[in-house]
């Protein structure tokens, strides 16, 4: 079975660059591995969820995310995430 995890993509509906994270791992500053406010579509795999930050550590407006996103500038959040929390 496909196991619980949440895959990044620099493009909206899944498209372009991509990288994925499985549950308990967590980025504090995107700014290290080049994803630093340039996610913007999220497909949620299994049972994960994650949380996103606007600022890195975990600072700054946050936002729950339980179910695939394909869009994140339909809820004004595309190119705005400098950290996660997956759980």
């Amino acid at each position: 079975p496909a196991r619980d995890r949440i895959c990044v993509f620099e493009g909206i509906n899944y498209s372009g660059r991509s990288q994925c994270w499985n549950t308990d791992e967590e980025e504090r500053n995107l700014s290290g591995n080049g994803w630093n406010d340039r996610i913007n579509s999220i497909r949620v795999v299994g049972r994960a969820r994650v949380e996103v930050y606007r600022d890195s550590n975990f600072r700054g407006e946050r936002l729950r995310l339980d179910r695939d996103t394909p869009d994140l500038g339909a809820i004004r959040w595309n190119g705005q995430i400098s950290s996660f929390q997956v759980h």
